[in-house]
């Protein structure tokens, strides 16, 4: 994690093909979240009814064609991605580094960055721990570009399965 300023931070990539990592990361977290929902499902069978009606929320903020999609995507792809790794990598990350070494920073900055999207189903929960903490790795290694490279990826399969569903 950088100990500079923010500005720091920000900079440029360490190297070009943390990005083709990125996004290899992006994927396996999108593998990740579908295996710990179809484990959930088996274990819990009330879970499948609470996943359709999240589905059925995004949907509906998805829009049904046009702008509303056009600025669903800008929205969960770029800046989405740009705000949270700022927010919960940079800053919330940044700060626990000060105070503890860096697992337990991530499994925090993971916990904070699940319950921020407010899914209230334990597998989803677990997911986006999971994913928080790959972030914060990502982050860790190679910077806040590689991280919003991978948050973008995941966000995008994520959006595209919706929409083409």
């Amino acid at each position: 994690v950088h100990r500079g300023s923010i500005w720091d931070a920000l900079g440029p990539p360490r190297r070009w093909w943390w990005f083709v990592a990125a996004v290899l990361l992006g994927v396996g977290l999108v593998l990740i979240n579908g295996g710990l929902t179809t484990l959930g499902q088996e274990l819990d069978p009330g879970l499948e009814s609470a996943l359709e009606t999240y589905e059925d929320q995004l949907s509906d903020i998805a829009g049904d064609g046009g702008w509303q999609v056009a600025l669903f995507l800008v929205a969960v792809v770029i800046l989405a991605p740009l705000w949270e790794e700022l927010a919960f990598r940079v800053l919330l990350l940044g700060g626990l580094r000060r105070l503890m070494p860096f697992w337990p920073a991530a499994a925090i900055s993971g916990a904070f960055f699940a319950v921020i999207h407010l899914q209230f189903t334990w597998a989803i929960f677990l997911g986006l721990f999971a994913a928080g903490v790959g972030l914060a790795w990502i982050y860790r290694r190679a910077g806040y570009w590689a991280a919003v490279a991978t948050h973008a990826t995941v966000n995008a399969i994520a959006a595209a399965s919706l929409l083409l569903a």
